[in-house]
């Protein structure tokens, strides 16, 4: 399952995205075609496509906000809390 836990962060990938969002779809209006020449999965595709970007957003976050990895402004959350 993607997303935080106790193991760390894991990425949904894009083909994960995908087949949720295909089977959402169909169980939603039936069995449409959501082929990649599909008018509707070409839509789909577009809309996966973001959320990926999303999720691999999601994870940078994730993997700046620890002390020994924040680079930048995201240093500044942790100045009160390091020492050297």
């Amino acid at each position: 399952m993607a997303g935080l836990s106790a193991a760390g962060f894991s990425v949904e990938t894009l083909s994960e995205i995908l087949a949720a969002m295909q089977a959402d779809y169909q169980s939603k209006f039936g069995p449409v075609d959501v082929s990649d020449g599909s008018p509707d999965g070409q839509i789909l595709a577009i809309m996966g496509e973001r959320f990926a970007r999303l999720w691999e957003l999601a994870e940078t976050v994730n993997a700046v906000m620890g002390p020994d990895s924040a680079t930048g402004a995201a240093t500044a959350a942790f100045a009160g809390y390091l020492r050297d």
